[in-house]
């Protein structure tokens, strides 16, 4: 497969070398001379990393390996794969979850939108969730309504954006910084950037092909420590100024305290019509879930409030160095944390 880009494809990896190993063995048929791929090991158990490092990416030399030396988060992760493909020269850049499944002309498809749509910086593609059980269902709900995997290509529309579990970036319309994924943030890295991508006046589009299979949270209590994880990085994103100081300043968290807690139910109705409209359109059964997402929706409204309450509590610290500076963090990722096994 011959295209103008050079490509890769990059997995964050911790752990699971099971699943790694399906999703590598399907993506190394999709690799040739202009399309590489690159594994992040975010500080996985030695075991795991002997297998990537040994069984995944020694064994084919398109496959690329790099490890961090202690977990670091998604958002580290995903800046090491893109600081690898800008030290290269890559084009364009692919990323997908672990726990995914992809079908086999993934690579193919993404390459073929890019090439179609030369002035969109961003695609996102449909993801299928599947797990056993009630809770595996909630999950799909709560966490695919954005790209459920129907319609035409389009332009995503706030507050709708793509998840990294699917998605492509031309590197030329990347932000010019070190940090493009916020390294505070445990989850939402990916609604903040699609964030300064908009503001930057770049355009994301959604396209139902190609479409990832995710293994969704199949018990209770993954789910609702991910919902109350969500709930925590929306104060800073959608509700906090696209994590504007203001977050931090013990004035505006009182005002935005009180003001919350009176619209809560409020929140938790429109998040709940927001999720199950997207649904109902291929199946109105989708409604009788509603008392259970208004019910996750509300402990999203805790979790805003107990970030607003204190905002340090719910940040990540990187693998780094962290300072205070008054009341705001500021993270300085240490240089030498990165062990590069494979060129």
């Amino acid at each position: 497969m011959t295209n103008q880009f050079s490509t890769c494809v990059t997995i964050p990896v911790y752990n699971r070398p099971d699943q790694v190993q399906k999703l590598c063995s399907s993506l190394e048929k999709q690799l040739d001379s202009d399309t590489v791929l690159l594994l992040v090991d975010d500080g996985s158990a030695d075991e795991a990393s002997r297998i990537f490092r040994e069984e995944i990416s020694g064994k084919n030399n398109l496959i690329h390996y790099v490890r961090h030396q202690q977990n670091q988060g998604i958002a580290a992760a995903r800046n090491t794969a893109l600081a690898w493909c800008r030290s290269r020269n890559i084009d364009l850049v692919i990323m997908v979850d672990s726990d995914c499944e992809i079908p086999d002309d993934f690579v193919a498809k993404h390459i073929e939108l890019h090439r179609a749509y030369p002035e969109v910086a961003c695609f996102g593609g449909g993801v299928q969730g599947i797990g056993k059980g009630y809770w595996a269902e909630i999950d799909k709900i709560m966490s695919w309504a954005h790209v459920v995997p129907t319609g035409p290509v389009r332009e995503f529309v706030k507050p709708y954006c793509p998840p990294t579990a699917n998605i492509s970036f031309k590197m030329k319309y990347l932000p010019d910084e070190k940090q493009v994924f916020n390294e505070l943030l445990p989850t939402g890295e990916d609604v903040l950037l699609n964030h300064k991508l908009r503001s930057a006046g770049r355009k994301i589009y959604f396209s139902p092909e190609p479409t990832v299979i995710h293994h969704d949270r199949d018990k209770m209590n993954k789910v609702v420590s991910h919902v109350f994880s969500w709930g925590e990085h929306m104060y800073f994103i959608q509700l906090g100024g696209y994590f504007s100081d203001r977050c931090f300043k013990l004035w505006y968290r009182i005002i935005f305290f009180l003001s919350f807690l009176c619209a809560a139910p409020a929140f938790a109705t429109l998040g709940t019509f927001l999720v199950l409209k997207q649904w109902a359109r291929s199946n109105p059964l989708y409604l009788f879930h509603f008392p259970v997402i208004f019910i996750l929706w509300l402990l999203k409204a805790a979790a805003v409030l107990k970030a607003a309450a204190n905002p340090w509590a719910c940040l990540r610290q990187p693998g780094g160095e962290s300072a205070v500076d008054g009341k705001t963090p500021v993270t300085v990722r240490q240089t030498g944390e990165l062990d590069e096994v494979k060129n």
